[in-house]
């Protein structure tokens, strides 16, 4: 997607030189391959940031809060780090994922 940004801002900066810059439909042309590079780099910055997790864990969390009240607490009752609990299972992936998003931020700063 990078890439895909980066010739689409060259190309912009290609059609945007010599006279034919001037006429209408490549101004729009400009325009529109400037928004699409932007697009593109937008996309690249969200999944930086996606998070994966466990569907099945996802699942059996939505159904029980979807469900009747005792569905999720049976749920929160059962977490220890001796029963495979959907609730810490998603809990570990979110923390795996905030501290590598750290690790990353402070590399950057």
């Amino acid at each position: 997607m990078k890439e895909l940004a980066k010739w689409l801002r060259e190309h912009a900066e290609w059609h945007d030189q010599g006279i034919a810059r001037l006429a209408p439909e490549v101004v729009a042309h400009v325009k529109q391959l400037r928004q699409w590079a932007d697009d593109a780099e937008q996309a690249v910055d969200l999944l930086d940031k996606a998070l994966e997790v466990d569907a099945e864990a996802l699942y059996q969390v939505l159904q029980a809060l979807s469900g009747p009240g005792h569905y999720i607490r049976e749920l929160q009752a059962t977490r220890s780090p001796l029963i495979d609990n959907p609730i810490d299972k998603l809990c570990n992936q979110y923390n795996e994922w905030a501290t590598k998003q750290i690790a990353a931020e402070d590399k950057h700063d």
